[in-house]
């Protein structure tokens, strides 16, 4: 019976572990089905975007209500490393007293206009695949690197009872800080992606063309060097469609050029030995003479 009691623990134990991790697959299925099944991912896109910079722009005020401050630098540089769009933000008012939920209408409906013009030169028939596409790929990749890490938490807090810590609670804490961050991560590649996919070469040429060219980021260069690539691709006669830069970056050297090789040159005559006697019939030898 002790022996039954102390299984009966485990068991119990491990499913508390166990519960942790299946809530969190819960939301990650229940959304990764929502966009699959959704009849404009497109909507769920924008929720993802206006949530996004709502959490993003909350995070740097500072003051209290009416008289609350934006960091202008920590702004600027999320929105040039997410989004190749000219928000002008010398123009906005980001001093005491600014208008923070101003600001974040301003900030939505700038990359919500920008990305509706990219859509404008998309393939209407693949706007929704690419949309999903975006979204899946994000949600998929990153819940993978997630399971990894929790796989790694469940291992390490079992030390925790060295300094008199349940290592469940630990787990429980730390599960939940890991997937707050997960959720954070998955909306802002996601927003990072949303002008980074495309079904047309003239859509991303287009939406590349439309931002000042003093103002690009180490975004916008990345998107140069897609258009190039799309091209070479189109010049090879590969497909080409729904490509994103990071895929276009995995293809590499299959998509380059093949490099123009020099023909061998061939001797026509029986090669001359340094003491063999000149060609030019001097009778001196060809090392003397003409070697």
């Amino acid at each position: 019976k002790k022996v039954e009691g102390q299984n009966f623990s485990i068991r119990k134990r491990t499913l508390e572990y166990d519960d942790v991790m299946n809530k969190q697959r819960e939301i990650i299925y229940e959304l990764r089905k929502d966009i699959l099944v959704s009849d404009d991912p497109k909507i769920r896109m924008m929720d993802i975007l206006r949530n996004t910079i709502e959490d993003q722009v909350n995070a740097i005020v500072s003051g209290r209500q009416g008289s609350q401050k934006i960091d202008k630098e920590k702004l600027e540089q999320w929105l040039s490393t997410t989004f190749p769009v000219d928000f002008k933000v010398d123009e906005m008012k980001l001093e005491r007293g600014a208008d923070v939920e101003g600001i974040i209408n301003q900030i939505f409906e700038t990359v919500a206009s920008a990305y509706e013009e990219k859509e404008k030169h998309e393939d209407p028939e693949r706007v929704q695949y690419l949309e999903r596409n975006v979204m899946l790929s994000a949600l998929d990749e990153l819940w993978i690197n997630h399971l990894r890490s929790m796989d790694d938490l469940r291992q390490n807090v079992q030390f925790a009872g060295i300094a008199q810590k349940d290592p469940l609670v630990e787990y429980k804490q730390q599960a939940f800080q890991l997937f707050a961050e997960l959720e954070e991560n998955i909306s802002q590649q996601i927003l990072a992606n949303m002008f980074r996919a495309s079904s047309t070469l003239e859509s991303i040429e287009h939406m590349l063309h439309s931002i000042p060219q003093t103002e690009q980021s180490a975004q916008d260069v990345e998107i140069e060097n897609l258009i190039s690539q799309l091209r070479l691709m189109q010049e090879q006669g590969l497909e080409a469609e729904s490509l994103s830069i990071d895929e276009l970056n995995e293809l590499g050297p299959e998509v380059a050029p093949e490099p123009n090789v020099t023909a061998p040159i061939h001797r026509e005559g029986p090669k001359v030995r340094p003491n063999d006697p000149c060609p030019c019939g001097s009778g001196k030898k060809y090392k003397v003479c003409h070697g």
